[in-house]
């Protein structure tokens, strides 16, 4: 069962970001969006199948939901800057809880993506500049989404997104603005929650709890009762997928974008490190009743070992031809490329290759997704160049 609340939104927030518009470059020409301008709201969904009791909050626990969609016409409302997306509609006894989020993801949002060069995975520097200067720099961006009511009965196709370990509801908003652009209704959520004197994320990853994301799944139908349903999950959210779809049959497709066991072929260490996606895969061994998409990086054409005896209506299995980084599959890797003429980084070139990469990945995202609205079976021909591809 699912309770939404919805309210103005309150930005919890007050930041004065620097006037870089000058100086940086931005995504979208090269992501080429699609005809539709991207409207953007936000609610609040209570799990009542998981109780949360922290920071003055007792109750259901909540999932802070961030939806993009496709406007039929255009809107005179003014683009988003990116830290729109940070912020919340939300009642009073969140507003604590919201807070402890808020920190937590800004912590994360620089360990993952302010941290590390591409593919070298060196410490990187912007001196003179610091790095809280470029994480703010990057939340005053603009985007392409407009504020917007939430559309309802909108029967559409819908996308849930779940993000991975550690992972943020915003993590991936060039891919929501992408789907939304070509007429897809894109939700994501925060599957993680701040627990005092606990390491952010690791409660959920060691629980087998997909009642978070089935909640989501829900809301989806809800808002698109006669809409395609449609799941990618990155990481642990592409194992959760993988253990809850054998028994959510309301999916018409899920794309699993690198669960980390791709390349693994010990079965007694993915049953330790692993055991959920074990059980769902070598003990249950239902079949899946959508079609799969399953991308990672593993160098090489060979069918995923542990999952190549899965069963679903239709199951294709690869990856980038080229080094793909894990946490590539996400747009927040790649937001302080387009600052790069403002803050110098030596990994430039580096990081625009895998933006590009990236790019590729959505493409065939969409025409895996278009295939299956029009009945039909994906054509991997075109994506052969870029992509080991293999139908099994």
């Amino acid at each position: 069962m699912i309770r939404i609340k919805m309210k103005k939104p309150v930005v919890l927030l007050s930041i004065i970001f620097p006037l870089c518009l000058q100086a940086q470059q931005h995504p979208y020409k090269e992501l080429g969006l699609g005809n539709y301008a991207v409207g953007y709201a936000d609610t609040v969904l209570f799990n009542a199948n998981e109780h949360y009791n922290a920071y003055d909050y007792s109750g259901p626990s909540p999932l802070f939901i961030k939806v993009w969609f496709p406007l039929t016409s255009r809107s005179e409302a003014p683009f988003l800057p990116y830290s729109a997306f940070r912020e919340a509609s939300l009642p009073n006894t969140l507003r604590a809880v919201y807070g402890a989020l808020m920190e937590q993801m800004k912590l994360h949002f620089i360990e993952y993506s302010l941290s590390e060069t591409a593919v070298t995975y060196e410490a990187l520097d912007f001196s003179p500049h610091t790095v809280d200067e470029v994480a703010m720099a990057i939340q005053g961006m603009q985007s392409r989404s407009v504020q917007a009511a939430l559309p309802l009965q909108a029967n559409l196709p819908v996308i849930v997104y779940h993000h991975g370990s550690q992972g943020l509801a915003d993590e991936n908003v060039l891919m929501a603005e992408y789907f939304g652009s070509r007429g897809y209704i894109f939700i994501a959520s925060n599957f993680h929650l701040p627990y005092p004197e606990k390491q952010y994320g690791l409660h959920e990853c060691l629980m087998d709890n997909p009642s978070a994301a089935k909640c989501v799944l829900d809301f989806a139908g809800y808002i698109s009762p006669n809409g395609a349903r449609y799941f990618v999950g990155h990481s642990w959210g592409a194992q959760v997928g993988w253990t809850l779809l054998q028994n959510y049959n309301a999916i018409d497709a899920f794309v699993s974008l690198e669960t980390t066991i791709e390349w693994k072929t010990d079965t007694l260490e993915i049953k330790d490190k692993w055991p959920y996606v074990y059980t769902a895969i070598h003990k249950q061994a239902q079949p899946y009743s959508m079609p799969i998409l399953m991308l990672a990086f593993t160098e090489n054409d060979k069918p995923f070992d542990f999952f190549k005896d899965v069963k679903a209506e239709e199951m294709i299995q690869g990856g980038s031809r080229d080094f793909f980084d894990h946490e590539a599959y996400t747009s927040n890797y790649f937001m302080r490329y387009f600052l790069r003429d403002q803050y110098m980084q030596a990994d430039t070139a580096a990081l625009g290759g895998q933006f590009n990469l990236y790019i590729h990945h959505l493409e065939l995202i969409h025409a895996f997704f278009e295939s299956q609205k029009a009945g039909k079976l994906l054509e991997l021909s075109p994506f052969q160049e870029r992509f080991y591809l293999q139908r099994l």
